[in-house]
């Protein structure tokens, strides 16, 4: 009898290691070309499945549920008991019976909502589902609450992908699959900057110890596991695609709370008579990529118009909380199309945003600093400068293809020539003459403000 259980245990451990090949098999020759980024820009203004077709609505009819059909990012449920293995990045559903199955049921998901960018989503460590087959590992760590499997990946250390890839995902999808319970997070290829930097962030969102898949060598077992992240596109969220109606106000409403009981940061503060006070205007700085060449000038220029100047140059060590404080008691943010331009998020409605437009920015302008800001309830001015303005001009000619048809770089393989082109290499000198207009009215607006708000 021992004999035969044995033979029963070898065979089902040999159809479980076939049945592996040919997934892996099935998986390389089925897999599909990614649209280029031209396609992109289209898309991600239309769902692509019909609103009936939410992640949370995914049939429950299976121990490990999987959606992968979303546009942004794919998203799996485990519908009860599960053990996580660090170590081989697995995790395997506890069947109730304790009974081996011959057929066992693999899912394989790359838990960052980045699927539209094939060379970022190369990097990100792929997580096994499994459920059926040989018993899972024995329990090391016993959690009472649900799981929530995400990476940082490779987008942290810029505090616009920090928020648009990571802390804005994270949000919605645990409010939307656990509103008010707490949960576990769980993260892979995580980050000592990342997880210091938002430690206050991530702490709001759950009081339970965070586990990092990376440092962990115990088992972890939870009730359910919820495995990737939600995501609507850039740095916004579409409450008609969510259980609980939510926008981009919450969000922001949860960095006022988590920031916003601290003291002002000193060099916020006017300590001018209210008669005599100017409204106070944050001018980001850049030095590498976008730099603005007369930035002295421009700032000079801010000064005669009015404002009182603020600059800010942000590092990786820069904390949330000092931030915070600048950006929620200014009049008006300004700067070149940047990462920087992210702490719109920290400002008070109502505030003015005026953004620094290069050639060939005008998509990426809108979707990552426009929308947010009107969205959250900011007021917005676009300065899109001439090509006299940009560096290009001497290096291309006022001909070139570079200033006549930049969207002739948004085909097939060129994102990354387009993203060198216009995002990361690009710098620009501002013509005053042709910027004040701008200026007066962005501090004619924020003299509004002031006198409004403190």
């Amino acid at each position: 009898m021992g004999r035969e259980r044995m033979s029963i245990t070898m065979l089902s451990i040999l159809l479980f290691v076939a049945f592996l090949i040919l997934y892996e098999f099935d998986v390389i020759s089925n897999s599909k070309k990614i649209p280029d980024i031209g396609d992109l820009e289209e898309k991600r203004q239309m769902p692509k499945d019909p609103i009936t077709s939410l992640p949370w609505q995914i049939s429950r009819a299976g121990i490990i549920t999987c959606d992968p059909s979303r546009y942004e990012y794919d998203i799996c449920s485990i519908n009860g008991p599960n053990v996580l293995s660090p170590n081989i990045s697995t995790f395997f559903a506890m069947d109730p019976t304790n009974s081996i199955q011959s057929t066992p049921s693999i899912e394989k998901i790359k838990p960052q909502p980045r699927k539209t960018l094939p060379h970022i989503m190369s990097k990100v460590n792929e997580l096994t589902l499994i459920s059926g087959g040989p018993k899972g590992p024995k329990c090391e760590v016993q959690h009472n609450f649900p799981a929530l499997v995400f990476s940082t990946g490779e987008f942290t250390g810029n505090f616009w992908h920090d928020m648009a890839d990571g802390l804005i995902p994270l949000f919605f999808t645990a409010k939307s699959f656990f509103h008010d319970q707490d949960f576990v997070m769980v993260i892979d290829q995580s980050y000592d900057y990342w997880i210091n930097k938002y430690r206050d962030l991530l702490h709001g969102l759950s009081k339970q110890r965070i586990i990092r898949m990376d440092q962990e060598t115990r088992t972890h077992c939870f009730p359910r596991a919820i495995v990737g992240l939600i995501r609507h596109g850039y740095m916004t969220i579409n409450p008609n695609w969510l259980p609980n109606p939510m926008t981009l106000h919450h969000f922001h409403d949860f960095l006022v709370k988590t920031y916003g009981h601290g003291g002002r940061n000193q060099h916020t503060v006017s300590h001018q008579p209210r008669a005599r006070r100017r409204p106070r205007a944050v001018f980001i700085r850049r030095h590498h990529g976008r730099v603005l060449y007369n930035y002295a000038e421009v700032k000079r220029a801010m000064e005669e118009t009015g404002f009182e100047v603020i600059e800010f140059e942000p590092t990786m060590e820069t904390s949330m909380h000092e931030s915070y404080a600048i950006f929620s008691s200014c009049h008006a943010l300004i700067g070149v199309h940047g990462a920087g331009l992210t702490h719109l998020l920290f400002l008070r409605p109502g505030t003015l945003l005026l953004q620094i437009v290069l050639i060939g920015q005008d998509n990426p302008a809108k979707n990552c600093y426009k929308t947010p800001a009107l969205e959250i309830g900011l007021e917005y001015i676009k300065y899109k400068i001439s090509i006299y303005e940009s560096s290009y001009m001497e290096k291309y000619g006022k001909d070139s293809v570079v200033f006549k048809n930049p969207k002739s770089f948004l085909k097939g393989d060129s994102i990354k020539e387009y993203y060198d082109l216009y995002i990361k290499n690009q710098d620009v000198t501002l013509n005053l003459t042709r910027f004040r207009p701008y200026l007066e009215e962005t501090y004619e607006k924020a003299k509004d403000l002031m006198d409004r708000l403190p």
